[in-house]
């Protein structure tokens, strides 16, 4: 499997190295095979379910780019998403609050955009 890999990077590298007349396109592809890439990539492609990152956009956690009819997350996005669900050892998950059948009706609002909540 490993070596599956390697030949696959050096396919992409060598075409790299043909594309240099688009130097757009050949650092994009460079960067993808580095794993540096923050292109948005489709929920499928991820391995958490895409149901769990579908409630992570609705409830506006977790930023998206439509392309199409697909969702599709950044990587960076991802990682600072999941970063902030982290349970470091020895500590217990918080238990999230419960929120009154009107406060969710205000919070389902404002996420909709048909409500806007201003301060001051």
């Amino acid at each position: 499997m490993a070596s599956e890999a390697a030949l696959a990077r050096a396919m992409l590298l060598g075409l790299v190295e043909v594309l240099e007349g688009d130097p757009e396109l050949a650092a994009r592809i460079r960067a993808a095979v580095a794993g540096t890439s923050d292109e948005p990539m489709p929920l499928s492609s991820y391995p958490e379910s895409a149901r769990v990152l579908r409630a992570a956009i609705k409830r506006g956690e977790l930023p998206a780019d439509r392309v199409g009819r697909d969702l599709c997350v950044r990587p960076s996005a991802r990682a600072a998403w999941l970063e902030t669900r982290r349970v470091r050892p020895g500590e217990r998950p918080a238990k999230r609050i419960a929120l009154s059948p009107a406060e969710r009706a205000i919070e389902r609002a404002r996420l909709s955009g048909a409500l806007r909540i201003v301060s001051g």
